[in-house]
């Protein structure tokens, strides 16, 4: 009766852990081990528990944990599914070898973890299976005068386990709102890329230079051709500090597949192909070199704005290819969007294109020149940018000659285009860091960088007029070796499960087996073959029992010769033509010497075996 309580309330957790769960599949996989546990337990042929298999168990599913997908901003339900699922396992499989390594208690504590666990949702279904898991649970205690203790002991535990679950659940919630109150600012800038927004304000970079964590990793790029700059967002109109993203945009469908991400904007060439490890959230831009095409996992379609940039705000995307292309850099020459500026600063941009000697009749190559090597001759670089209430930034940049990437870029943007020459801001990172390995690049929050790109006349080509900085930038760098090769090898591995190169092999595979499969002759002789099989199984059965038959009439054969001789030793003797049985009758009318009995009962004992041995069917 105890196995079949202890069967009711796997079976109730089981079905509890299915429902809330919603993995219906684990739910069958589970119903049929259960099953044949239970036809062990009946059977009486329980297996030895085996320890290494529970804690092997741990690998599959610390796999699941981590490809489990996450939630952005909210607690991720798998967090309590996956080791529900786990704690389940191990259940079932101390049921299995219980009395034999596996214990009642360990099935009583992993199903009630499980039940407290499935808390994490709740509906009358799964209330009334709980109700029925919890009854069985009460009815497996061993002994009446055990009982009250351990019902005790199960209300206390369910007590504190919900208490725990609520509390922590009820802490993560006060975090939250604290967090979007008085702590948003600071714990948005430790998830999220500072600086890189549709409104980009000038001075946003300063958080990324001289921050607490500008020595942060923002991207790792796994390639052997140093990417220079990193394009990330191109803007098309400023005003007054602010850079606004360019509007126009358009939908790109794939146009191929590597692994399981989708090719976008690359065109025919897929030879420099470059993968994307994003530390922090990129905000929906994928980051690339100018011109390049990007690869993008679960997307079926993206967004592309004027400039070359792409974005997808649907999904986080914690890494992406990019496929550069020359092609792509010449087929661009969309410029209508980036030969605005405002009437506001025309004295102004008048002011600097004559102080500069630039004239719209000189060479685009000698116009960039003469600007850059103005910037590098009459400015300084600097972290600290004056600004002056209700006064134009640039103003104040022009005036003092300080400033940074941001200032830089965008006086000579607005420059470039005062002048008929079309030209965007670009932001991004630029000068990567080359990794202790030699085969990859990193790019940290330092490296945020503003630049250029003027359009001259057949392509855009990148201009960066910020003169120095790197040295600033670069200063304190700290890299831990290990720590950051043992980090890119697990990340390479993930991407390994991931990116699906793997599974396409296994798809070939498959689509030869199945066309095998397909293939009458191989189901006639796989017919044939098990009939030859069973054939042979059972002509084999009837030698072995034909054997065992065999030898025991040997061995009381042999039985029979040594009590002959015993009992001719002490004067009886069987006939000629005398059956054993005869014989027997025979001995009972005789009366041995009393010193002779004992050896003369044995004998008779022997005899009485054979003759009821040697007729018995086997």
């Amino acid at each position: 009766m105890k196995r079949l309580f202890e069967f009711l309330f796997l079976l109730f957790v089981l079905a509890t852990l299915t429902y809330s769960s919603g993995i219906w599949f684990l739910g069958v996989v589970g119903l049929f081990a259960l099953l044949k546990y239970s036809h062990n337990h009946y059977k009486k042929k329980v297996p030895v528990y085996l320890k290494s298999i529970a804690y092997s168990a741990i690998v599959p599913f610390a796999f699941w944990w981590v490809l489990s997908p996450s939630v952005e901003h909210g607690f991720s339900p798998w967090l309590v599914i996956i080791p529900s699922w786990y704690f389940m396992f191990l259940a079932l499989w101390q049921w299995r070898g219980l009395h034999r390594g596996g214990f009642p208690v360990f099935v009583y504590w992993n199903g009630l973890f499980v039940l407290l666990f499935s808390l994490r949702t709740f509906d009358k279904i799964q209330f009334v299976l709980m109700i029925i898991a919890s009854l069985f649970l009460f009815l497996m205690v061993k002994t009446p005068r055990r009982y009250f203790s351990f019902v005790l002991s199960v209300i206390l535990s369910s007590v504190l386990g919900i208490g725990l679950f609520f509390g922590t659940k009820q802490i993560y919630d006060w975090r939250q709102k604290a967090r979007l109150s008085s702590g948003y600012h600071e714990s948005f800038a430790k998830r999220n890329l500072m600086g890189f927004s549709p409104v980009a304000r000038l001075g946003s970079f300063e958080s990324n230079y001289v921050g607490e964590r500008n020595s942060e990793i923002v991207f790792r790029i796994f390639t052997s051709k140093k990417p220079e700059y990193l394009r990330g967002i191109v803007y098309g109109n400023y005003f007054r500090g602010l850079w606004k993203k360019a509007d126009s945009k358009e939908w790109v469908l794939p146009e191929r597949y590597i692994g399981d991400y989708a090719v976008f904007g690359s065109g025919d060439s897929l030879t420099d192909v470059a993968w994307v490890q994003s530390a922090i959230n990129s905000h929906g831009y994928f980051f690339a070199p100018l011109g390049a095409g990007v690869a993008v996992q679960a997307a079926d379609s993206i967004e592309k704005y004027a400039g070359g940039t792409f974005y997808n705000e649907e999904l986080f995307h914690k890494d992406w290819y990019y496929i550069e292309n020359e092609k792509e850099i010449l087929g661009d020459t969309l410029t209508e969007n980036f030969l605005q500026f405002s009437p506001r600063l025309d004295s102004l941009l008048k002011e600097i294109t004559l102080d500069i000697g630039l004239a719209d009749t000189l060479p685009i190559v000698e116009f960039s020149n003469k600007l850059k090597k103005f910037f590098f001759e009459k400015f300084e670089y600097t972290l600290t940018v004056p600004l002056i209430q209700n006064k134009e930034p640039l103003e104040v940049f022009w005036k003092n000659k300080k400033g940074y990437c941001e200032y830089f870029a965008t006086l000579a943007t607005l420059v470039f285009r005062y002048n008929g020459i079309p030209a965007r801001y670009v932001v991004g990172f630029s000068a990567p860091i080359q990794a202790p390995s030699k085969d990859y690049y990193l790019f940290l929050r330092r490296n945020s960088h503003a630049w250029v790109e003027y359009f001259n006349g057949s392509q855009w080509v990148t201009f960066d007029p910020t003169p120095g900085g790197e040295g600033i930038l670069l200063e304190n760098m700290e890299l831990s070796y290990w720590q950051e090769t043992m980090k890119v090898k697990m990340l390479r591995f993930m991407h390994f499960l991931k990116n699906g190169e793997w599974r396409r092999s296994l798809d070939s595979w498959t689509v030869v087996i199945e066309n095998v499969l397909r293939n009458v002759y191989l189901w006639l002789v796989l017919a044939i073959s098990v009939v030859f099989y069973l054939a042979y199984r059972y002509s084999k059965r009837k030698k072995v029992k034909s054997k065992i038959q065999s030898a025991r009439i040997l061995k009381l054969q042999k039985m029979l010769i040594k009590t002959e001789r015993q009992l001719l030793r002490i004067g009886f003797s069987r006939k000629p033509g005398e059956t054993v049985s005869q014989f027997l009758k025979r001995l009972d009318s005789l009366t041995p010497k009393e010193k002779l009995l004992p050896r003369y009962n044995v004998a008779k004992a022997n005899l009485q075996e054979y003759e009821k041995e040697r007729w018995r069917k086997d």
